[in-house]
């Protein structure tokens, strides 16, 4: 299993994209086979964990997300 495999299954809604994002962001490799006895990855996995739930809470206050439809109600604009 790789780290980013089990990073999605400690966050329940990170897909592969978003987790392969932020273990590249804490300078962590994805694609790396997951060690449950190493102490370096499991600290990669928790920042990355902490970061991916900070990008999501980010993203809810976007207007507008790049790549991704929003579907607003229409206004009037008189």
């Amino acid at each position: 299993m790789t780290l980013k495999t089990v990073l999605t299954k400690m966050v329940p809604y990170a897909s592969l994209p978003y987790a392969e994002h932020v273990l590249r962001l804490g300078n962590a490799e994805p694609q790396a086979k997951a060690d449950p006895t190493s102490d370096s990855q499991v600290q990669s996995l928790i920042q990355a964990a902490e970061l991916l739930r900070r990008l999501v809470r980010d993203m809810e206050t976007l207007e507008e997300i790049k790549g991704f439809l929003i579907y607003k109600p229409d206004t009037i604009k008189l």
